[in-house]
């Protein structure tokens, strides 16, 4: 079991609900954190309310076509240099709301997996409501809820890696936020894109599972890894190609959970690049099978399966996968 996490709110029913502030208490830590959930509108980058940040019918279509699409100017510049200096002054501080595991040397700059459950800061950025918008028009018409973050100080070589957040996330769509300008690889590390590959053959979770108990993100290697290999290759040979994003500071890149992907290093590896990563899917979504995630609505609502919702399979799910985080 992890050395720090959050209680998970018990009760009955089917699915459990909190509301938008909510104290939750840590095992390891004295007291508890208090997590405010951002629910407020908050004027876009350009000086547009977030309703206008839905994507046109020309990004809607590259998107479904490409797999990804960057969505402009939706942070400032200056929000985004906030956002560096708090993670900073995280870092520097020892991450004092984090796990005892965040801690980090002061030459150590490796980044942070699901921040959001521990720092309001970055909670309010995964559900700011200039995101809602986008998300909702990729995602059919349907809410998106947050499920998972990332925070990165520099590119990091288990990144780099191909792979796709669909094989361990079904159903996801995730958003990769730079908070400085990115050149497509060439000072400045980046993400590299299979564009089109969302359409190809997919890595399933359950296809690339070690033998034995079955958990959220395991995967036997020796299965995983030709297989990406091989798809990889697949698409390379049907016209899907590598692009490397080239943004600004505060775009958007929103790409499908099965669009291939991979960190790239600038020229100079120990160049910093800070990036924010959510994961989000669709509210609909009854098949998630991370039963012990919480699914944090844009209001700041969070719900869980409680593991006895047949009609979700949660009853299925829950006897196999642990408790995260």
């Amino acid at each position: 079991m992890p050395e720090h996490r959050r209680s998970r709110p018990s009760g009955a029913g089917r699915l459990r609900a909190c509301s938008s502030v909510e104290l939750y208490s840590c095992a390891r830590c004295e007291g508890s954190l208090r997590l405010q959930m951002a629910s407020s509108l908050q004027p876009g980058a350009t000086g547009a309310p977030p309703e206008d940040y839905h994507l046109t019918a020309a990004e809607l279509e590259k998107y479904e076509r490409d797999g990804w699409v960057i969505k402009r100017n939706v942070f400032t510049r200056e929000e985004c240099e906030r956002l560096i200096a708090h993670m900073k002054a995280v870092h520097d501080d020892g991450a004092p709301d984090y796990p005892p595991s965040a801690k980090r040397r002061p030459s150590d700059w490796n980044g942070w997996g699901q921040p959001h459950l521990y720092d309001k800061t970055i909670s309010q950025w995964m559900l700011d409501q200039r995101l809602r918008a986008p998300l909702s028009d990729v995602m059919g018409g349907d809410e998106p809820e947050g499920i998972k973050s990332y925070w990165w100080f520099k590119v990091q070589e288990g990144f780099t890696r191909r792979h796709c957040d669909g094989t361990a996330l079904p159903k996801c769509t995730g958003v990769w936020i730079p908070m400085c300008d990115v050149d497509g690889g060439v000072d400045v590390g980046t993400l590299g894109l299979q564009t089109g590959s969302h359409r190809g053959r997919r890595v399933d979770h359950d296809s690339v599972q070690r033998s034995g108990r079955v958990t959220t993100h395991s995967s036997d290697g020796s299965i995983l890894g030709p297989l990406v290999t091989e798809i990889y290759g697949e698409n390379e040979r049907n016209g899907c190609q590598l692009d490397k994003v080239v943004a600004r500071a505060g775009d958007a890149v929103i790409f499908h959970g099965h669009l291939f992907h991979h960190a790239v290093f600038g020229n100079d590896p120990e160049r910093f690049r800070q990036v924010l990563a959510c994961h989000y899917i669709p509210a609909g979504y009854t098949h998630w099978p991370h039963v012990l995630w919480e699914r944090v609505a844009f209001d700041g609502t969070c719900r869980w399966s409680d593991g006895t919702d047949v009609e979700t399979a949660a009853a299925y799910v829950n006897a196999r996968l642990p408790p995260h985080p």
